[in-house]
């Protein structure tokens, strides 16, 4: 981990004690521990956090939590351990996102609103992609470029292998890759990530040959 990274995370954790930002609140919105480590996984998942920043963020025992996300988790291991071994994004970044979305759930728990804390959960929520893998006219109909960059979303967050989303969403791969490719400039870190997972696996396809 670079430097400045580690100066941020400290700054962060400082940050975290002024706000109030304590792993208490993780048990109190998420008293078991089966809702705690979805949560957590979700959001290791949907924010790209490292396993040092989650627990550097949250105070949480590294090796436990380790073995709660990733060896004990039967529906997210695969993904979180990617994510937190192979993890593309930028930990200030990353570490400031959760943060942010974190204190505003407290906040609302705090408040006691519901529907705010309702709202800020679904953030993390794959419905948009279900919703168009379930699509019952999956076939021949063009998607539109708001339902690729949802694909490509739930694609970045669970590290997942273009092949995979085509079998998912059941679209052509090809078309899938020069579509996301061809989205405006706006979106160039997505699709930075997108070029980032095509290197991982094709590099991953060629280890496994004991092609260098």
């Amino acid at each position: 981990m670079r430097s400045k990274e580690i100066c941020f995370i400290k700054v962060i954790v400082i940050q975290r004690k002024e706000d109030n930002m304590n792993v208490k609140y993780l048990y109190q919105m998420f008293p078991t521990k089966e809702k705690r480590n979805h949560f957590l996984s979700q959001c290791v998942l949907t924010y790209g956090l490292s396993l040092d920043s989650l627990c550097n963020t949250l105070n949480l025992n590294k090796e436990k939590t380790f073995d709660d996300l990733v060896v004990r988790n039967i529906k997210y291991y695969e993904s979180v351990e990617k994510v937190f071994k192979f993890g593309m994004k930028r930990q200030e970044y990353a570490i400031k996102n959760f943060v942010d979305f974190f204190a505003n759930l407290i906040k609302a728990y705090e408040g006691k609103n519901k529907t705010e804390i309702a709202n800020i959960l679904n953030e993390l929520s794959d419905k948009k992609a279900i919703c168009i893998a379930k699509r019952p006219d999956s076939k021949g109909k063009k998607l539109a470029d708001e339902q690729i960059l949802a694909i490509l979303k739930y694609q970045i967050k669970y590290m997942l292998e273009t092949k995979s989303i085509a079998r998912i969403f059941n679209i052509d791969r090809g078309t899938y890759s020069s579509r996301v490719r061809n989205l405006g400039p706006e979106y160039a870190n997505l699709i930075s990530d997108f070029d980032y997972l095509s290197d991982f696996y094709h590099n991953a396809s060629l280890a496994s040959r004991g092609i260098k």
